[in-house]
């Protein structure tokens, strides 16, 4: 009764079939591929730097969710 409409629906199915069929009789697979090499991120260092600075400095972050 929980499976949606469309691309939803569709992954909602396969997984009811792997579900019942049973995940541990379904072949694992690696890729044959490697990963991409890293890049920086200027901005996102820059954040948990001054992130880093302002908890030593004895300060909290607080996330809240609506």
């Amino acid at each position: 009764m929980d499976i949606s409409t469309g691309v939803v629906g569709r992954a909602d199915l396969v997984e009811e079939v792997a579900r019942i069929y049973g995940y541990d009789r379904i072949p694992h697979t690696q890729f044959d591929d490697v990963m991409p090499p890293q890049r920086d991120n200027p901005a996102l260092m820059h954040e948990e730097h001054a992130r880093d600075l302002l908890v030593e400095l004895g300060l909290q972050e607080v996330i809240t969710y609506g």
